[in-house]
């Protein structure tokens, strides 16, 4: 579960934002890990799994948003694939500022996994 190993046995440090790992159900980013997350385990045709935190490349679509317990997300979908990913408020407001930003309701990039509270989202991720 930690980043990559040196020779020495040291472990490296993340270099990248965000959460070492991040949760999926189901192939697609969960906006709360919840309960009975243990890594491979399945619930009827639910499959709930941890994975590394790396970026990622995806033109979006903004399908909506929704209010959760804590926090107001935006909603994407992958447009080739159709996975959704969340988006907190914030990330989406440094989005729509960026030079890049947001065009026709659609959004091309590299992503990556953040974490705030108890919560995940995506956010743009620039090198």
């Amino acid at each position: 579960m930690g980043g990559a190993v040196t020779a020495r046995g040291n472990k490296e440090r993340r270099t990248l934002p965000g959460p070492e790992r991040a949760p999926y159900r189901n192939d697609e980013l969960q906006e709360w890990a919840g309960y009975g997350f243990g890594n491979g385990e399945s619930y009827g045709d639910d499959r709930y799994e941890w994975r590394d935190n790396t970026p990622f490349q995806a033109t979006l679509i903004l399908t909506g948003t929704e209010r959760g317990r804590s926090a107001m997300r935006f909603l994407w979908a992958d447009e080739t694939t159709g996975k959704r990913f969340p988006m907190f408020a914030t990330d989406m407001a440094a989005l729509a500022m960026s030079q890049e930003g947001v065009a026709a309701g659609k959004a091309s990039g590299q992503w990556l996994v953040m974490k705030r509270g108890a919560n995940y989202g995506i956010a743009r991720y620039t090198a």
